[in-house]
Order: structure tokens, then C-alpha cells, then sequence
């Protein structure tokens, strides 16, 4: 009985249900993208942090020339994927994006990419570069 609608409203009803769950579906995309973002940028953070800490304790960082910062699997006392009794950095598994490390010894850049907009990070129209460096300093340039 309930359901005993015309042909007309059967089809509206269809094509209600059909655009909420478009509407729904393009949200939770776009919600996990933007969790990436921020989940590359803790990232980040959390490397810069082991590589001040060693800093603090050897008067320089471990130097190194730009990789990939998935082949980073340990900052100890012994230096960057060496056995040490004591680590600043243990990975935690794979970062959400592409990202890189630049070490000189007296600086470092960490590069990677964020893809929305953040106006925190002077991104005001859609994602762009983005640099960590020394003193865990972030900044941004908008994508072209």
C-alpha cells in the first residue's frame, strides 16, 4: 500500500536516491583525499622532529642526498638506515603521498605534495608544492 505510488514519483524517487548517493560518494572521495593531505603533513613533521632531535645531540644532521623518503627506515645515533642502540626515527610504514629528503649536514628540505586547497598554507585555489625545512618550517607554492 505504501508504495503503491504512480510511474511518475517512482521515477523521481529513483532519481533523488541515485543523486544523494553521487552527492555521497564524491564527498567521502574528496574527504579521503584531504585526510591524506594532512596525514603526509604529520608526516613530515614527525621526520623533521627526529632530525632536530639528532641535530640537538650531534650539531648536525645525518647528510644525505634527495631520496625517496619510503627508503627511510631508521634515523639513529649511527646515522640514516644504520643499526643504532638508540632511534630518532622508526618508519611507520609507507607516507600517504610521494615525498623526498635533501640533507646537507647544516640544513634539510622535505618535499612532497599536497593536492587541496589549504589557506593555512597559503594554498587559497587548489593544492601546490610544498617544502619542510630546517627548524620545521613549512611553506607552500600554489600549483599553476
Amino acid at each position: 500500500m505504501i508504495f503503491n505510488y504512480n510511474k511518475k514519483i517512482k521515477i523521481a524517487l529513483i532519481s533523488l536516491l541515485i543523486i544523494v548517493i553521487i552527492g555521497l560518494v564524491w564527498f567521502l572521495l574528496y574527504d579521503r583525499s584531504r585526510t591524506k593531505d594532512l596525514r603526509v603533513v604529520n608526516q613530515a613533521q614527525t621526520l623533521a622532529t627526529a632530525l632536530e632531535q639528532y641535530y640537538d645531540k650531534f650539531n648536525a644532521y645525518p647528510q644525505i642526498s634527495e631520496v625517496d623518503v619510503n627508503s627511510i627506515k631508521l634515523i639513529g645515533n649511527q646515522g640514516i638506515n644504520k643499526s643504532s642502540e638508540f632511534a630518532y626515527y622508526r618508519s611507520q610504514g609507507e607516507f600517504a603521498r610521494s615525498a623526498t629528503l635533501l640533507s646537507s649536514g647544516t640544513d634539510y628540505v622535505i618535499k612532497f605534495e599536497l593536492k587541496n586547497k589549504w589557506p593555512v598554507w597559503q594554498l587559497i585555489d587548489s593544492g601546490g608544492e610544498c617544502r619542510l625545512t630546517t627548524n620545521i618550517l613549512i611553506s607552500c607554492k600554489q600549483s599553476k
